[in-house]
């Protein structure tokens, strides 16, 4: 069984029930070590985390994709587990990743969205089945995973919005992705909030503008706009 490094990146989730959930499911497990990578949360984030007893780490880091990458430096497991702090993994998925004793393994979980619409399910669809299996590309709501050897013999991105395509790519260029069938829960709060089609449509300008290597500031100031989840502009 191996020690297994989980790293959350996160800006104001006192109130994040996901969050929540995922400390106390996590924080008994002798196997596993918390880090919390906290960009200037202004609610009670820090006294949440502490009460929880991770390594807590507050930094001026605006950017998703360096807080992970700091994250990194704390990490003391052959696995590293990037865990999106408004998604929750089956216990028995955490439980499977950490019977997984190949070195050279990295992939995520199987995305499903907390509440149900069209819309909704085909997003986690084509997440998993289309840019998951067929593409080999995992976003951050999958909880991401890795042996912390391919990590060493890659470039990690320090972009400010899709760090996650990115990391993906450099990591299928080794090796496939394994997506396991154990359920990464995740929040459609930005479904709800910005609606669900303008959201949806929202995503695909988002990765036309990826392709077209559009300022990674700019698109995530747009992605962000009204609803700062991850960052603040």
């Amino acid at each position: 069984m191996k020690k297994i490094s989980v790293i959350f990146s996160t800006f104001n989730e006192g109130g994040n029930i996901f969050f929540k959930n995922s400390l106390k499911s996590l924080k008994n497990d002798p196997s596993i070590e918390i880090i919390v990578i906290d960009y200037e949360s202004t609610d009670d984030t820090e006294t949440l985390c502490l009460d929880n007893d991770v390594i807590f780490i507050k930094t001026n880091l605006n950017s998703r994709a360096r807080r992970l990458k700091l994250g990194l430096n704390y990490a003391s497991a052959p696995m590293i587990l990037f865990h999106h702090p408004r998604s929750t993994i089956e216990p028995s998925g955490i439980e499977k990743l950490k019977k997984l004793h190949l070195s050279n393994i990295w992939g995520g979980f199987t995305h499903q969205f907390d509440h149900d619409s069209l819309v909704l399910k085909f997003t986690s669809w084509y997440s998993n089945r289309v840019r998951g299996y067929i593409r080999g590309i995992l976003y951050l709501d999958h909880c991401i995973f890795s042996s912390r050897n391919l990590l060493n013999n890659i470039n990690f991105p320090e972009v400010d919005i899709f760090e996650d395509t990115i990391l993906s790519n450099e990591l299928r260029a080794i090796t496939p992705p394994i997506i396991l069938p154990f359920q990464s829960l995740t929040s459609s709060i930005r479904f709800t909030k910005n609606g669900q089609f303008k959201q949806a449509l929202l995503n695909q300008v988002m990765k036309i503008c990826f392709y077209l290597n559009i300022d990674h500031k700019l698109m995530n100031k747009i992605y962000e706009f009204g609803i700062n989840l991850n960052s603040k502009y």
